[in-house]
């Protein structure tokens, strides 16, 4: 049996994924820009699993991963928030993915994208992905796309923002997306969806959104982490109390936002000036933001508009 490639298998759901094909008994070709940190992955030691240093801005080794193989997981993103375009760095390796399968002869393609609806409040990143999802259906290989929002499960860069929330702030001063809706995942329910595909030929060139049983806005995630996570400490939402600029930073808040606290009633009350009320919000919103790693200072990828529940057709894979 020719070997399953995976591209992208030093991240989440890579390594996951590697694992779970193992469990089915496919042979894998485990693909990643690290040679050290594909042998740190817990299939590193697995003989069935044969591991390749690969970059998928360079066609030649991305060929040579391909070479043999039957089937290929593109599961590549650029999230690099200090890149100027990261969005030129997908499309370059998207192409390159594309023409390697072809040359290679590769019977097709799976890729893990986000669940959009185009629009003018589609995040860059989401943009990107939805652009790699066309530039792999325009080669000659047949590709399947599954669209998932956030996926749920410890290390998911998505899930890690929302609890490192919930376990770090007593205040929080939202974004205007946290209202947003959209249908998270179960990772265990995304690797069920990634692998059933791969001997299914219905599949085939199709694109599938996988889904959750909810559609459900981030500020009601946050309340289910709280309870799930037993975070008894009060926490406060101000809505809408900032907005994004151009790669992420916050803007002052909006006037409306202004005229909520922790405690409203309280500030109503007390009948402060707006400015005296907007310069609170302003010191609140610049700590808490303070408090977060670098890199969850940008909109999670799930900030999408309303997603159509994920087709029923997935659920009987």
């Amino acid at each position: 049996m020719n070997p399953v490639l995976v591209i992208g298998a030093t991240g989440y759901v890579g390594a996951r994924l590697v694992l779970r094909l193992r469990k089915r008994g496919y042979p894998v070709r485990a693909a990643g820009r690290s040679a050290d940190k594909l042998r740190l992955r817990p299939f590193a030691a697995d003989p069935g699993v044969e591991l390749v240093e690969t970059d998928v801005l360079d066609l030649d080794s991305l060929r040579s991963a391909c070479a043999g193989c039957s089937a290929a997981y593109y599961l590549v993103h650029s999230m690099d928030t200090g890149q100027r375009d990261f969005s030129a760095t997908d499309r370059e390796g998207a192409e390159n993915m594309a023409r390697a399968a072809g040359l290679e002869g590769l019977s097709r393609i799976l890729y893990l994208g986000g669940m959009v609806e185009p629009g003018a409040g589609m995040s860059e990143h989401l943009r990107s992905r939805a652009e790699v999802a066309d530039i792999l259906a325009s080669g000659p290989v047949p590709v399947t796309t599954l669209r998932a929002a956030m996926i749920i499960g410890a290390g998911s860069g998505s899930f890690e923002i929302l609890r490192y929330l919930v376990d770090r702030l007593p205040v929080m001063i939202t974004p205007r997306w946290v209202g947003t809706e959209s249908q998270p995942i179960a990772i265990r329910n995304v690797l069920h969806y990634l692998v059933a595909c791969l001997d299914r030929p219905a599949t085939i060139g199709r694109t599938l959104d996988v889904g959750g049983a909810e559609v459900m806005t981030w500020a009601a995630r946050v309340d289910m982490a709280l309870r799930l996570l037993a975070k008894y400490m009060p926490r406060n939402m101000v809505p809408g109390g900032a907005r994004y600029q151009d790669g992420g930073s916050l803007k002052t808040p909006s006037k409306a936002a202004a005229h909520f606290f922790s405690t409203p009633r309280a500030m109503a009350r007390a009948r402060l000036p707006f400015e005296v009320s907007r310069a609170i919000v302003v010191v609140i919103t610049r700590v808490t933001w303070l408090m977060l790693p670098p890199t969850m200072m940008t909109a999670p990828t799930s900030a999408t508009a309303r997603p159509k529940p994920a087709r029923s057709a997935v659920s009987r894979l």
